[in-house]
């Protein structure tokens, strides 16, 4: 049976809660939320009772249990626990993590006791139509990353290697070298197999990826090297976060590649005033045919610290379009404005 009319996604990056006030977290997002089909979120923090963090780790971040009721109001149909802070406090902190979110049956994915778990991943089925969703860390400590026989997250590793601008280095000494990323060659290989896998039993796949640096616009090469190989395997959408800011958007073949959604909820004290990072940020709006993706809109959204995403002013949505305008445009990728959603469509 296929869908009676297209299937709805709302998609948005970094949520993080730490907080008293259980009242209306999701402010101004809550009626988009709620007329989607299907909710996604990354959940950017363990949830874990109070205990003492890995020395290594400098930010830890923990979600306490209680404010777990915060993420049921969300009603997520799929949510992405593959990123750097999951094991801030270890093992023992990741399995508190699934306990919790399996107890309020919380769909995630992301992690598991063996590198096969954590990328086992979520099918959700609405209105006729299936989607598999698989979510990886490429931005992640190393230690924390499952394999065959260690638990951890699901993590895509990267090297990075520098090269000096050929003779520019002599003429300018100090001139910054090329700086070349590339993904780790048998884990992108995996992948691929499993959104291949994936695809033969689901109508669309749907990859989540934490990944890009804090602060940074620019897409890295190894970010375009694999959304292209996985959208080449079978997926149809990419989900992008880590950065802490909006980075472009990208029509690649028959699927989409959201860079970068920043964050929407993060409780963290000091995230825009000691870090840095942008208060613009948005949430994506899909939708789904048999065939694939029939539209795809960008809602604006400003996240003021210690509070939720609300909707912008005249001029913040202005200065957020015209910045995702740029950052698309390099891509191939337009962007126009849709007066009758109030959001910026992308031109597929």
């Amino acid at each position: 049976m296929s869908a009676a009319r297209p299937v709805s996604l709302f998609a948005v990056g970094d949520i993080y809660f730490d907080r008293a006030d259980m009242a209306a977290p999701y402010r101004d997002m809550l009626p988009l939320m709620q007329a989607a089909d299907i909710r996604f979120c990354n959940l950017e923090a363990p949830v874990a009772r109070s205990r003492d963090p890995l020395p290594e780790r400098p930010y830890p971040l923990r979600s306490p249990p209680e404010n777990l009721d915060l993420l049921v109001q969300g009603k997520f149909d799929a949510i992405a626990i593959a990123h750097n802070h999951l094991m801030d406090f270890g093992v023992p902190g990741m399995r508190e993590t699934f306990q919790h979110l399996s107890a309020r049956r919380q769909p995630f994915t992301g992690a598991g006791e063996t590198l096969a778990a954590a990328m086992r991943p979520i099918i959700v089925e609405a209105q006729g139509l299936t989607f598999g969703f698989i979510a990886m860390a490429c931005a992640f400590p190393s230690a924390s990353g499952a394999s065959d026989s260690k638990p951890g997250i699901a993590g895509l590793p990267v090297t990075t290697r520098y090269e000096p601008l050929g003779g520019l280095a002599d003429e300018h000494p100090g001139i910054p070298p090329r700086i070349v990323t590339e993904p780790d060659a048998p884990g992108l290989a995996r992948l691929c197999k499993a959104v291949r896998v994936l695809r033969e039993k689901v109508d669309h796949v749907i990859v989540s990826f934490h990944w890009g640096v804090p602060g940074q616009t620019a897409v890295l090469d190894y970010q375009k090297t694999i959304a292209h190989a996985v959208i080449d395997a079978g997926a149809v959408l990419i989900l992008g976060h880590h950065a802490h800011v909006l980075q472009g958007v990208e029509r690649y073949g028959d699927g989409l590649i959201y860079y970068g959604l920043s964050h929407v909820i993060f409780d963290m004290p000091g995230i825009l005033s000691g870090f840095g990072f942008d208060a613009e940020t948005a949430a994506a709006e899909i939708h789904f045919t048999k065939d694939g993706i029939a539209d795809a809109f960008i809602h604006p959204f400003m996240m003021d610290e210690g509070e939720s995403a609300r909707t912008p002013t005249i001029e913040e949505r202005q200065r957020i379009a015209k910045l995702l305008a740029a950052l698309s445009h390099p891509l191939g990728t337009a962007l126009t404005h849709d007066a009758n959603r109030d959001a910026l469509r992308v031109v597929l």
